[in-house]
């Protein structure tokens, strides 16, 4: 019994003189804060080798494509510091996002740590209602309106160039306008119900200031005899 725990004792000799060790400096969570929209934030994965031999990382991969890693060297001696930069593209998204990345490290368990890069991700413009609903209309030949607000969040200027439909038969009004800093704007729909129809079209805004893009609110029409 006493060999049997001597040989324990001379096999565990080398892992505790000689171990590595991956301990994480900055939260599992890392938070990012409020964000906005089409825009590249940073956040810093910071660890020490706090083992007593060399840290080797075999490499880091974040859960999708809008999010890159990266780190300057893969081996880390014994007390040294390191840093993986996280860069998080929030064009797409809204409200709290969530997206993890794996670090692979070689010989230790866990052999992955996964670290969580999280941001609330705020539209520069908001649109209020999301849809223009001309359901169950009668046949009246009557002009209905709905109106919906846009609201600018950004600290610049936004300026439409064209508000439209691509269903002739609405008006837009204003068809272009600008909205001034922490600002919001009316727009107003308007569409004649004079024949039976049911269609499902969109309102396309199209901004040119401060740079050129695009937002589609649905619209959906039925018109009933």
């Amino acid at each position: 019994m006493i060999r049997f725990s001597l040989y324990i004792m001379i096999c565990l000799i080398p892992t505790i003189l000689f171990s590595q060790k991956f301990e994480l400096l900055s939260p599992e969570v890392i938070d990012l804060g409020t964000v906005f929209e089409d825009s590249v934030v940073e956040g810093n994965i910071k660890f020490v080798n706090s083992g007593n031999q060399e840290l080797i990382i075999n490499g880091v991969r974040p859960s999708c494509g809008c999010t890159v890693a990266k780190m300057e060297k893969k081996t880390y001696l014994p007390g040294e510091e390191g840093e993986i930069v996280v860069k998080f593209n929030t064009r797409g998204f809204s409200g709290v996002v969530r997206k993890s990345v794996s670090i692979k490290i070689q010989d230790v368990e866990p052999s992955v740590v996964r670290v969580i890069i999280q941001a609330n991700v705020k539209p520069k413009l908001e649109i209020e209602p999301r849809f223009i609903d001309l359901q169950d209309l009668p046949l009246d030949n009557g002009l209905h309106k709905r109106k919906i607000l846009i609201k600018n969040n950004w600290n610049r200027s936004i300026h439409v160039n064209t508000a439209k439909s691509n269903f002739k038969e609405i008006e837009i009004v204003p068809d272009k306008f600008t909205v001034g800093p922490d600002s919001s704007q009316t727009v107003e729909i308007q569409f004649a119900a004079n024949k039976k129809e049911r269609i499902n079209t969109y309102l396309l805004l199209e901004i040119d200031k401060p740079y050129p893009i695009e937002k589609r609110i649905p619209i959906f029409i039925n018109v009933r005899p």
